[in-house]
């Protein structure tokens, strides 16, 4: 029979009994004796099914814990690969399972794996410590994919970059010798769930990239894509050759490959000259020099190199001009000299 009856029924008796012999018991022993066992809401909270906490390893419930809310959410780092939970109860010998393990309160499970973006809901289940009744409480965890899309080094083969690399910085810049074609890029990840592409070509982290550089300005662009969408770029420019277009010398020989003077005595800084010559001069050639010899020279507008003749030039009565173009061999700089031929 329930305690509490059995309790309600012994106190009666002995009031009547008090009454009905004129006893000298106290009147109140009823109420003593019903009070020495467990009061009514004593009983309810030891057959609770209610939690009163749960704890986590990582994360934060939402909404914050109450025992009345059964459904949470957690978002975790990236770099929480597990979790693990600690339910208290509200009857200390109930039964709870978490995932399917039993435990007892305060006990915290065994990690729980997590996958990057894929939510994983735990039920925590409370079993009352007599049986007669269970409640389910669920927390649902997100690892949110991570936001790196920092390089950790990157290093270029044939060229010295300025700055000195530093993952927060991302312009950098070097000069090269025109006889530098070609240098390599390996960039490393500091997050190896990001992804690479160098010059828009998908490559893996501490691969080796190859870039032929044309004269002049080169671009490399490394782009990192971090797990979670976000972009960064690293870009290096690298000059091949220098902005150097002047002249080391500038000569001049009739068709008879007869020295002709110029005036003013040549000087990389003065850029017209004269020269005077006799009726009988039908053609001259022209040898420039140029100070990097990797600059392009032309005269009047055919490619020569550096300290060759140039093919004939035909002269006529009067003033004639040639035309001495040097552009640097960067491509960043062109200068032009002139030549006045005066025959008479």
């Amino acid at each position: 029979m329930n305690k509490k009856i059995i309790n309600v029924i012994l106190g009666f008796t002995i009031l009547l009994l008090s009454v009905g012999c004129g006893s000298s018991v106290s009147p109140d022993l009823g109420a003593k004796v019903a009070s020495a066992s467990p009061s009514a809401d004593a009983a309810v909270a030891w057959s609770s099914v209610y939690l009163t906490d749960i704890a986590l390893s990582a994360g934060t419930l939402d909404p914050v814990f109450s025992k009345d809310v059964v459904t949470y959410t957690v978002q975790v780092p990236n770099t929480v690969a597990s979790i693990d939970i600690t339910p208290t109860a509200e009857d200390t010998n109930s039964i709870i399972t978490v995932d399917g393990e039993k435990l007892y309160s305060g006990d915290k499970s065994s990690p729980l794996a997590l996958v990057v973006n894929v939510p994983r809901t735990i039920d925590i289940k409370v079993v009352s410590s007599k049986g007669n009744g269970s409640k389910i409480y669920s927390v649902t965890v997100t690892r949110i994919p991570s936001n790196n899309a920092n390089l950790s080094s990157m290093d270029v083969n044939g060229a010295v970059i300025s700055p000195v690399f530093d993952k927060n910085t991302i312009i950098y810049s070097a000069i090269v010798p025109m006889t530098t074609d070609r240098v390599s890029v390996k960039p490393i990840l500091e997050d190896l769930t990001a992804t690479l592409e160098v010059n828009a070509k998908s490559i893996n982290s501490g691969d080796i990239f190859l870039v032929d550089l044309n004269p002049g300005y080169n671009m490399i662009s490394t782009v990192v894509t971090a797990q979670n969408g976000d972009k960064k770029t690293y870009t290096v420019i690298i000059t091949r050759g220098n902005s150097d277009a002047d002249l080391s010398d500038l000569s001049v020989v009739d068709g008879a490959n007869v020295s002709i003077g110029i005036n003013p005595v040549f000087n990389a800084d003065v850029s017209t000259y004269s020269i005077q010559l006799g009726s009988s001069v039908t053609d001259i050639r022209v040898t420039a020099d140029a100070s990097d010899p990797y600059a392009v020279i032309s005269i009047n507008g055919t490619t020569v190199n550096s300290g060759f003749q140039s093919g004939d030039i035909a002269i006529s009565s009067g003033v004639n001009t040639i035309k001495v173009q040097i552009s640097s061999s960067d491509n960043s700089t062109q200068k032009t000299y002139f030549i006045i031929a005066v025959k008479s």
